[in-house]
């Protein structure tokens, strides 16, 4: 374990002996936000439309009774219509 932790300090030391973060470890760690930024845009963008959805079922109950008492029982024809000359 000892010579693990050796040569992953070794990797992180630049040859002037500062201790720094090469530009491939920099390139992965922006790729890897950048990975999770976008799955996490995408799962959010899936809730709202979901929760859009319900809501929209959730008020379609309160608007058919608001229509309901304006709907005609029965359907009349108008007596011009049962004698039309063609």
């Amino acid at each position: 374990m000892e010579r693990l932790y050796r040569y992953i300090n070794q990797g992180m030391r630049a040859r002037n002996g500062q201790r720094g973060l090469t530009l491939v470890e920099i390139l992965v760690v922006v790729t890897a936000l950048g990975i999770l930024t976008g799955t996490v845009t995408l799962s959010l963008v899936s809730l709202t439309s979901h929760a859009r959805v319900q809501s929209c079922n959730q008020g379609r109950p309160t608007v058919q009774a608001a229509i309901a008492p304006n709907q005609p029982t029965t359907i009349s024809t108008p007596p011009d219509a049962l004698h039309l000359d063609i």
